[in-house]
């Protein structure tokens, strides 16, 4: 629960993978979404990269993605959180 309203943009900080990564937020495909104060909501992050099939044989399968998340409303509020990300192996081959 948050207790002043919040606009919230994330990002990709690092990643592993060699391709690049758009983020879908809440059913669009900006990555913000604004949350209003006394309010609970959950929100999907959907990560959507492509791997070349030249790099699929030689790419490992997990990787690291770090998601930066900031307030537009408020600089002081940061948050980081890295997510493993594995690659199955019917796209490897």
């Amino acid at each position: 629960m948050t207790f002043e309203n919040r606009l919230l943009n994330v990002s990709v900080e690092e990643s592993t993978l060699p391709s690049p990564i758009r983020i879908l937020l809440g059913g669009t495909q900006t990555p913000s979404v604004e949350i209003q104060a006394n309010s609970v909501q959950d929100f999907r992050i959907i990560l959507e990269t492509t791997l070349k099939s030249s790099n699929r044989s030689q790419s490992q399968t997990s990787h690291q993605i770090t998601l930066k998340i900031t307030d537009s409303k408020n600089k002081n509020y940061q948050l980081k959180k890295t997510i493993p990300f594995r690659i199955p192996i019917s796209i490897q081959n």
